[in-house]
């Protein structure tokens, strides 16, 4: 969208939000002045040189001088060995990282700031990843997907992934990573702990999941016998009332144990301790079937969003998320989009992905800056504070192309690249 034709866009989307404003007192002013729980919370990519207590309290100290209300901790990802967490000193989940964060998380609530971690590569399969080294991706929990085989419907098992119809998936993950955090931190830290995102899960299958119960939850929620009519889940190109009736039933009892057995008991696990649990999902509203049923599923976060890298504003992510938010009455919605694009800012797309947001009923606009560990002096100021919102990292040789092309940073040699992230965050209408 041109900058001439957004214009009638934006006075559209204020026309119709005047109404909005002026019956809801205060949300004029919270407009102009959002509470603090909305503000900036950039993302603080923990990969790069070896972390140390000093920098980070440091770095901490110069967002918070900046008005930053909180940091979001992240990793990148290698674009080799299947896309696994990029090697950090000290390794993550161990026991000086565990100081390093409870020291970050303490920092943050003498400065009144929140913190949180992103799971983006932390939980994708892999041989490497870090859910496997604890325990969670095992041949215990490995999924099966229906394949056919000589003809015939076969469970076939997916290797490294996690099993959305196990119910020890979702225990495992919450006792092995979620929890923690809860348990290894003093009181004081555990309260700057405020979010996590979940950023581009990866389960085992959206189509097809299979478990060794499978059958007998069908038969219990269906009242009939799906093993004669595997086969009817494939697409032959026959398409009758019977089959459709079949790929319905079935589809919906596999999402109910989704949602029963995964997706369910995390939600409540952050729901019963008052914290954010956010997402960002692969495909973003673009696919409905997306664990089986896209919206069914990410109702399962306190704030359901997307993402849109690069310049382009999306409706249909912003209505997806809207109407998520919307009808099961979650509180906020998440949204976070890169601001580079090859060499420039890309400011000019604001007005149009705000409009779009404002559209589908907006509640709490703030921008979100991203940060990277570690910073060369050169990109210091002269009096060696912080620019706002810009940082270098120092990258491993392999992890530099990806970093170009997740942050769409633009290039300064060695050092790797700038990078402006932004995360907008929502307050669904009650």
């Amino acid at each position: 969208m041109s900058r001439k034709n957004s214009i009638p866009v934006v006075l559209l989307a204020l026309a119709l939000l005047a109404p909005v404003l002026s019956g809801r007192a205060g949300l004029y002013e919270d407009f102009l002045n959002p509470p603090r729980e909305y503000g900036e919370v950039p993302f603080w990519w923990w990969s790069g040189d070896r972390l140390d207590k000093e920098r980070i309290g440091r770095q901490l100290e110069q967002l918070h001088s900046k008005g930053v209300a909180g940091t979001q901790v992240n990793y990148c990802h290698l674009r080799s060995g299947g896309w696994v967490t990029m090697p950090v000193e000290p390794e993550i989940f161990s026991e000086e990282w565990w100081d390093i964060f409870a020291y970050a998380a303490k920092k943050s609530h003498e400065l009144g700031m929140g913190i949180g971690l992103s799971c983006y590569t932390l939980d994708w399969p892999g041989p490497d990843n870090l859910f496997r080294r604890l325990g969670i991706n095992s041949p215990e929990t490995q999924g099966s997907v229906l394949k056919l085989v000589d003809g015939r419907p076969v469970p076939v098992r997916q290797e490294h992934s996690l099993d959305p119809l196990n119910p020890l998936s979702a225990k495992l993950v919450i006792e092995r990573f979620f929890q923690p955090f809860f348990d290894r931190m003093g009181e004081e830290a555990a309260a700057a702990l405020n979010f996590f995102f979940q950023d581009e899960l990866r389960l085992c299958g959206n189509e097809r999941v299979w478990s060794d119960d499978f059958a007998a939850e069908f038969m219990r929620r269906k009242g009939y016998d799906i093993m004669p009519h595997l086969k009817l889940l494939f697409d032959d190109g026959t398409w009758n009332e019977q089959s459709a009736k079949i790929r319905l039933d079935y589809n919906d009892v596999m999402v109910a144990l989704t949602e029963e057995r995964y997706f369910r008991p995390i939600y409540n696990f952050f729901a019963s301790k008052g914290k954010i649990y956010a997402c960002d999902s692969r495909t973003r509203g673009k696919n409905p079937c997306e664990f089986g049923d896209y919206m069914r599923c990410m109702r399962w976060y306190t704030a359901p969003g997307f993402d849109t890298p690069g310049r382009d504003a999306d409706p249909v992510k912003c209505k997806m998320g809207s109407s998520i938010a919307h009808l099961y009455r979650r509180e906020r919605r998440a949204r976070d989009h890169l601001r580079l694009h090859r060499s420039q800012l890309c400011l000019r797309s604001e007005p149009t992905q705000s409009t779009w947001s404002i559209l589908f009923d907006l509640r709490r606009l703030v921008g979100m800056g991203a940060t990277l560990l570690p910073l060369p002096p050169a990109l210091l100021g002269a009096d060696g504070a912080l620019p706002r919102l810009f940082h270098t990292p120092f990258l491993h040789p392999d992890a530099r192309g990806t970093c170009r092309r997740r942050c769409n940073c633009k290039s300064t040699g060695a050092s790797g690249g700038r990078t402006l992230a932004r995360r907008q965050i929502r307050k669904a209408r009650p």
